[in-house]
């Protein structure tokens, strides 16, 4: 991490430069060799906290610097340690005084499988042994979890477990604070991936150890191993953090640089007086003038006589007046703006953070999938949840911008978007200000998912002598950067419809008539995964920011599907069917038979 970024998240959470003691960047490795008395040779890796020279020098090194010793189980220590490459045998000793009463831990990293289930494999410790009676352990289970563990004299070992499995690359924080020991895995993004996590627990007769070591205890044991795959970054803090400010420094890992944000002027267009005039204006209503009516009879000797009087005329009454002329000029305005400090991501670096394959929560026997995946910095939104008011029932939705565009999706059906309401069109909606207005068929039971992007719909149909021709063609324009549905389904590019010059031709053969809807697509870095399999399924792409369909209904992240790891025990090839009777619901009923 360089130091605009690691300074400028330390001010974020007002934490001292001083409260890191250890900083070791292998993606920008310090280091030298050296050959220890049996002519092997090791490596010494220098903290970035301190410089290399108060670290070794002439041949000698400075535990006060807390350099790191390279070791190994084996016969000799690889060279690619040095770079963070952990191949379950070298590891190193962190030298110096690590310790104190609270401390907080980060570790960037991408374990490798080895195929031993049955041994967890140990980040870091203080643990010389897995018997010691001193210090703790950190590592990964056997069903790709996050566990710290420390004995106890009285009651032995005790092991604290991250009830969540872990990515395929992870930013993973270990603190402990008085007697709390806390855990946490922190996402690039909460919104795009899964959310942050953390999980507690109160430590008891935890007895702290004096030594550290990295990709290992000092001693594999009978049930664990070294570490096996890459670390990034591993920083040690003699503080303890809370979760938030832990989950805000996570996310230097994944910044190139910072901004510091403050103060900035603004040029800007504003209406200003440009001259007077004198003008005759309105100023009021009342009385302009008098007309003569009749105003009745009266019979005088069996005469009649006509009665005459004078009634007001009432209008507008105009005056003079200076008239101030105004015109639109451009200049410097003296409005000052806060821009807030932040770091800038390195989506480039943070892309492998992202999973490829996805878990189904409900069993699709022989279906389609398609799976957009988008990386890099999107300026639309996407997956987002609309909230649903009851008593009106509209859901509640973000306001769009100029040229924005909502794709609503209900229960994965794609809905069109109307100009406005008729009594006719069931299933249709309107945007209105900050809500999805429809014909009143909402309902709290329904799931609902939209994105906002730029562009237009449009809507046209496929009749019943389309599907009897087998195809039918569209304006390639009018199909350009849009997704193609057909009563709300979403239709496959290349499976039920394809480009054939400056025509797309949709093959109705298996289709049947009704409405084709054309919606904006968002194609900011965009990769496309398109499948057939009975469930489960890999999609080959690091699904930063996804979308997901399967046989044509829209799937909302977390509820319909997960992404998880290459080593997650919930991904297989087949989807278990859940059994629908009750065999123990926690009361005198015990098993239900």
């Amino acid at each position: 991490m360089n130091e605009i970024v690691k300074s400028g998240f330390l001010n974020t959470i007002f934490c001292k430069r001083s409260s890191i003691t250890v900083d070791y960047d292998f993606r920008n490795p310090s280091f030298t060799g050296i050959i220890d008395s049996t002519a092997k040779t090791g490596y010494v890796f220098f903290n970035s906290q301190t410089g290399a020279q108060y670290q070794y020098s002439g041949s000698k090194i400075y535990d006060t610097g807390c350099p790191a010793l390279s070791y190994s189980e084996s016969a000799r220590v690889s060279e690619g340690l040095v770079s963070g490459q952990f191949n379950g045998f070298n590891k190193f000793r962190i030298l110096g005084n690590t310790t104190s009463d609270d401390w907080t831990a980060f570790i960037v990293f991408k374990h490798s499988e080895t195929g031993a289930s049955d041994k967890s494999k140990v980040l870091f410790s203080t643990k010389d042994y897995d018997y010691s009676t001193s210090g703790f352990a950190v590592g990964i289970n056997g069903c790709n979890r996050v566990f710290c563990e420390h004995d106890t004299p009285s009651s032995g070992k005790r092991i604290y477990t991250l009830n969540e499995e872990l990515d395929n690359k992870n930013v993973l924080s270990v603190s402990k604070v008085n007697a709390t020991m806390s855990i946490g895995l922190h996402q690039f993004d909460d919104k795009m991936n899964k959310m942050s996590s953390n999980v507690q627990y109160n430590t008891e007769s935890y007895s702290p150890s004096d030594k550290m070591y990295l990709g290992g205890l000092g001693t594999s044991g009978i049930n664990y191993r070294n570490y096996s795959g890459t670390i990034d970054s591993f920083m040690l803090f003699n503080v303890g953090l809370g979760f938030p400010e832990r989950n805000t420094f996570a996310k230097s890992f994944y910044c190139s640089s910072y901004d510091t944000g403050g103060y900035y002027t603004t040029t800007t267009s504003f209406v200003s007086v440009t001259g007077i005039e004198l003008r005759s204006v309105i100023v009021a209503t009342g009385i302009t003038g008098y007309v003569e009516v009749l105003a009745g009879t009266e019979i005088v000797d069996g005469g009649t006589i006509n009665k005459y009087a004078y009634s007001g005329v009432t209008g507008a009454i105009y005056n003079t007046l200076a008239v101030e002329l105004t015109g639109v000029t451009s200049g410097q305005s003296d409005i000052l703006s806060f821009s807030a400090p932040s770091g800038i991501y390195d989506y480039n670096y943070s892309i492998p953070f992202a999973n490829s394959k996805v878990v189904l929560n409900a069993n699709f026997d022989s279906s389609y999938k398609e799976v957009y995946s988008f990386s890099g910095v999107n300026n639309d939104d996407l997956n987002l949840l609309p909230s649903f008011d009851n008593a009106s029932l509209k859901y509640a939705v973000l306001q769009t911008g100029d040229g924005e565009f909502i794709n609503f999706y209900l229960n994965g059906v794609a809905q069109p978007n109307l100009q406005a309401l008729t009594g006719t069109m069931t299933g249709d909606f309107i945007v209105s200000g900050n809500a999805i207005d429809s014909d009143g068929f909402f309902d709290a039971n329904d799931f609902a998912v939209y994105d906002i992007v730029f562009g237009s719909g449009s809507i046209t149909g496929l009749t019943v002598a389309d599907v009897s021709a087998g195809s039918k063609a569209l304006s390639g324009f009018f199909v350009n950067n849009r997704d193609v549905y057909l009563n709300g389904n979403k239709l496959i590019s290349g499976i039920d419809y394809s480009g054939v010059g400056q025509t797309v031709v949709i093959s109705t053969t298996n289709l049947i008539d009704g409405d084709i809807m054309l919606i904006p697509r968002h194609n900011m870095n965009f990769s496309r995964y398109t499948g057939y399999s009975d469930n489960n399924f890999d999609s080959s792409l690091k699904l930063f920011d996804e979308q997901i369909w399967i046989n044509g209904l829209r799937q909302i992240r977390e509820l319909d599907y997960l992404k998880v790891a290459d080593f997650s025990l919930k991904y297989s090839s087949f989807s278990l069917e859940p059994f629908q009777d009750i065999i123990y619901n926690n009361d005198t009923g015990f098993f239900n038979v």
